[in-house]
């Protein structure tokens, strides 16, 4: 893929470690988070994933 194509980041980098840290300390549920940031808990989801398992 070139760079610049593809879907749009959702939410930032510097959001994602925010999200992560908040669902893993259990503060927040991913529906909550959804609502904050103004995306779906699927997406927050995948914002997690994407650090717990790195």
């Amino acid at each position: 893929m070139a760079p610049g194509t593809g879907a749009k980041a959702k939410i930032t980098p510097a959001d994602r470690v925010l999200v992560t840290v908040l669902h893993l300390r259990k503060l927040a549920t991913m529906d909550l988070l959804g609502q904050l940031f103004g995306v779906t808990a699927v997406t927050i989801s995948r914002a997690k994933n994407s650090y717990a398992h790195s």
